[in-house]
């Protein structure tokens, strides 16, 4: 398929043989007026080049300066022809083939000037110099190619009405309009080729803008796409978690010494698959609230710290006995201005890393008192983190290489510290290999 649009690419020659024809034809009769006094500037300069020429070739200044002064008063007369139209119509002046022929007269004014003038310069001569400077304004001004034609066919009239007013005795007249019309076909070979370039060029930027335009509406519908994906997970583990974690604190009150062996052997699956659960469902979040993903957000509220205590608690004693750590909890009437459901995000991850890679130790929840606000702080007295890991911990995908478990891809402190910053918060870890581990959220109160 490449190859066939590649291949359709090189064969375009024409605006209707594009499929982007409408778009090609905006491209060309949109003109700006930056290209107008660009194209005056242009002129100018080819004018004044002319001119020079004529001079070496036995000019008079008198007939010179005739020749500039008009050139550039018809340059600044299209200039503000053009820009007076550009503010009704201005594909007027990509379709008319008057303003080509304006142009074309700051050129063509130079023949009868110096034919008036009564110059000793070969006449034929300035005929030539004139074609040779369309021949050059021709790579900037042509837009719509019966234009260029017509316009340059009546120059070419023009030019011949004056050979037939010369007396060469050295040259016939066959000579004189063979070699005229020869220069004439090579200029209008050289339109021709101009404007297929220029409808390539065209069709390849229109084809591009498509193409662009295409894959920013088709990544807008991925971006979409993500954020509800996102959304659905959000709600979807928040959703499971409680009534999980309502099971899993249930198995844990009726677990006690009456219970059979098969009995207690069931219970303890439970909570292990539970655990699992709960673990998995954690792990998807994390991806789903991946600072590269999206941005959270915020609903910050008035709540009361100790209700935020209570519920990681519950939802927590039940693994941490699993596991064969003891979970307390201190209690902080504190009411703080923040959102709830990121703050609990922040500290689930502390109390899910210290139940996991406690190996049965004993493990705090509490709050600090600070002067500009409070900690809130999970301790454990697990193996703690070796010091050149630490300042690694919040980096993606990284793990504790002691305790690497397959349900755990290295994210959760990253995301940790993601929210925080978003709450304005801060996230610390301090720990003492082989003694320890203390994970701390500041909040502003």
């Amino acid at each position: 398929m490449d190859k066939i649009n590649q291949q359709h690419h090189l064969d375009i020659l024409r605006i209707s043989d594009s499929q982007y024809k409408e778009t090609i034809k905006g491209f060309i009769e949109s003109i700006a007026p930056k290209e107008i006094l660009i194209h005056a500037a242009f002129n100018m300069n080819v004018a004044t080049l002319l001119a020079t020429f004529l001079f070496g070739f036995g000019l008079n200044i008198n007939a010179g300066v005739q020749y500039v002064l008009t050139a550039y008063c018809l340059i600044g007369v299209a200039v503000l022809i053009k820009l007076a139209i550009l503010k009704k119509s201005p594909k007027w002046i990509a379709k008319a083939p008057l303003f080509e022929l304006i142009d074309d007269l700051t050129f063509l004014c130079a023949i009868p000037i110096i034919y008036a003038a009564n110059q000793k310069i070969d006449l034929l001569l300035v005929i030539y110099f004139v074609l040779s400077s369309l021949f050059v304004t021709s790579f900037f001004s042509i837009k719509y190619l019966h234009n260029y034609l017509i316009v340059k066919f009546m120059v070419f009239v023009v030019c011949v009405f004056f050979v037939f007013n010369l007396q060469y005795e050295y040259l016939s007249l066959i000579y004189i309009i063979f070699s005229m019309a020869t220069v004439y076909i090579l200029l209008m070979c050289l339109a021709c080729w101009i404007h297929v370039r220029q409808i390539r060029l065209y069709h390849l930027n229109a084809s591009y803008i498509h193409v662009y335009e295409r894959a920013k509406k088709i990544n807008q519908d991925l971006v979409e796409l993500k954020n509800k994906r996102d959304k659905v997970i959000r709600h979807i583990g928040h959703d499971l978690r409680q009534p999980i974690n309502a099971v899993n604190y249930a198995l844990f009150n009726i677990h006690s010494d009456t219970l059979s062996d098969m009995q207690s052997t069931q219970i303890n699956n439970a909570h292990r698959s539970i655990g699992d659960i709960n673990a998995m469902i954690e792990e998807v979040l994390q991806i789903s609230t991946d600072e590269k993903s999206h941005a959270l957000t915020i609903d910050k509220k008035y709540f009361v710290i100790n209700d935020l205590l209570t519920a990681l608690y519950n939802e927590h004693v039940g693994l941490a006995s699993q596991k064969g750590s003891v979970l307390r909890v201190s209690s902080c009437a504190i009411k703080i201005y923040s959102d709830a459901n990121l703050v609990a995000r922040i500290i689930r991850n502390f109390l899910s890393n210290a139940i996991k890679y406690g190996n049965g130790c004993d493990i705090l929840l509490g709050v600090r008192r600070r002067e500009n606000g409070i900690d809130i702080q999970v301790i454990d007295q697990g193996p703690g983190i070796k010091k050149a890991l630490l300042s690694k911990l919040f980096n993606e995908y990284v793990q504790v290489p002691d305790n690497i478990h397959a349900d755990s891809i290295g994210l959760g402190l990253n995301v940790t510290q993601h929210i925080a910053s978003m709450l304005g918060a801060d996230v610390n870890i301090k720990s003492d290999y082989g003694k320890g581990t203390l994970c701390t959220l500041h909040l502003n109160v």
